[in-house]
């Protein structure tokens, strides 16, 4: 006889595995609030952190051995023989997509501080576009890097720091901000600043 039970945070072990859980995922959230603790406990057996955000709502894994788990545009640390293997990849960005997290990360803190009782950031694709192309350099080919936004947004879209509203708006997602603190925002400007004198020189 099988006395194994099914633990009552499956669907949310499974859902993590898969990306970030957020609040509106009401049934999945009251779970995982319900038993974050037996949830947190479950990953740091394999060394996987959770991390939750409950003014914000989301969730989402890291690996515990990670000093932190912002996107980056370095290379990444090797890993040495007696690390426990991560779980989780981390994305080498390049400039334009950088350039998009940077302002969508400060479009989304201008909108929590004059938002008033809105909880939800929703952009035009048209807008973001727009916003894009007063980065660009003066000898740049603006027509066809805009053309090339969609592509960049959808990438966006399947990291989790966008969602698809429809075919013309995407919602910000808040757990941008955890992938880009004040520290790597600041980071990302220089480089962009860097590259942007390199490119106009």
């Amino acid at each position: 006889m099988n006395d194994n039970k099914t633990l009552p945070y499956t669907n949310s072990i499974i859902r993590l595995l898969q990306g970030a859980i957020y609040s509106e995922q009401e049934a999945l959230w009251d779970e995982l609030t319900t038993y974050r603790y037996g949830i947190a406990d479950y990953f740091a057996k394999i060394g996987v952190t959770l991390i939750m955000s409950e003014n914000d709502g989301f969730a989402y894994l890291t690996d515990s051995n990670d000093e932190n788990d912002e996107e980056t545009l370095d290379n990444e640390k090797s890993q040495s023989d007696t690390d426990i293997p991560s779980l989780f990849s981390k994305r080498q960005l390049g400039y334009h997509i950088s350039l998009l997290c940077v302002i969508l990360t400060k479009k989304l803190l201008e909108f929590e501080i004059t938002s008033g009782d809105q909880t939800r950031l929703i952009l035009k694709r048209q807008d973001i576009k727009e916003n894009f192309g007063v980065f660009l350099p003066e000898k740049s080919n603006e027509a066809k890097t805009v053309d090339l936004l969609d592509t960049h947004i959808n990438k966006l879209i399947e990291y989790g720091f966008l969602r698809k509203i429809n075919d013309s708006e995407v919602e910000v997602k808040r757990i941008l901000k955890a992938k880009f603190s004040a520290n790597i925002l600041t980071e990302v400007n220089d480089k962009l600043e860097e590259y942007l004198n390199a490119v106009s020189e």
